[in-house]
């Protein structure tokens, strides 16, 4: 028979569900990407060999996978599921611009079929070169492939944010600036059917007002195929 004390004892399972939830919420919530009025709180997903290395080094680091991110899955068995639907439902997940199929494997492949369907909201970003070289035509169809697997693998996702940048020279003639057109649309045509699929756009670099009229047009494109509220 429990003693008094341990009745009085205060505990999350004790709380009222709706206070429990809020509070697995704060637990995971990131101090580097908070939430906005339209955006959710943002967790960042460094998978490298390189950022593996540094994080464990440093446990104030915030990324998927230490134990900051993580350690509110870990409480109690009991609780685990709550988290679960905390964390996978309500925060955006931000793959990095080195993705591709091995990694998004990887990420996936610690997650179960239930958790993935409650992945709603994710980022990826691309950095293309204004000149589209041989080079970068390979790293586009290495992130097209890599989209695909998260595509098909996040059946109920409700926004896609899809990072541009672009690095080189400025774009030049109409020419390059349609075949950036094209390399952009691309990359995002994988994800046309979700809910919101949105651009964003943050180049500060030499030339990047005409980048940004390329972001534009591929903004116009997306809401004129439908392909979500391309914003």
């Amino acid at each position: 028979m429990p003693s008094p004390q341990s009745n009085n004892q205060p505990h999350l399972l004790n709380l009222p569900p709706e206070l429990r939830l809020q509070i697995l919420y704060q637990a995971f919530l990131p101090t580097n990407n908070p939430p906005t009025n339209s955006d959710p709180a943002q967790i960042d997903i460094d998978i490298s060999t390189t950022a593996k290395t540094s994080t464990k080094a440093n446990p104030s680091a915030y990324y998927w996978g230490t134990s900051l991110s993580t350690s509110p899955l870990l409480i109690n068995a009991q609780l685990h599921h709550e988290a679960e639907e905390i964390l996978y439902s309500n925060f955006r997940f931000a793959f990095p611009h080195y993705l591709s199929t091995d990694l998004v494997h990887e990420f996936l492949s610690g997650r179960s079929p239930r958790v993935r369907g409650l992945i709603r909201d994710i980022k990826v970003i691309i950095i293309i070169s204004s000149r589209l070289d041989v080079c970068d035509r390979d790293v586009i169809q290495q992130w097209k492939e890599a989209f695909e697997v998260l595509r098909n693998e996040l059946t109920r996702l409700r926004s896609v944010v899809v990072g541009v940048n672009f690095v080189g020279t400025p774009v030049g003639s109409e020419k390059g600036r349609g075949e950036l057109v094209d390399a952009v649309l691309e990359l995002a045509s994988v994800f046309k059917g979700v809910r919101d699929l949105r651009l964003d756009y943050w180049d500060r670099g030499e030339g990047f007002e005409e980048r940004g009229e390329v972001v534009r047009c591929c903004k116009e494109r997306i809401l004129e195929e439908g392909w979500g509220i391309g914003r």
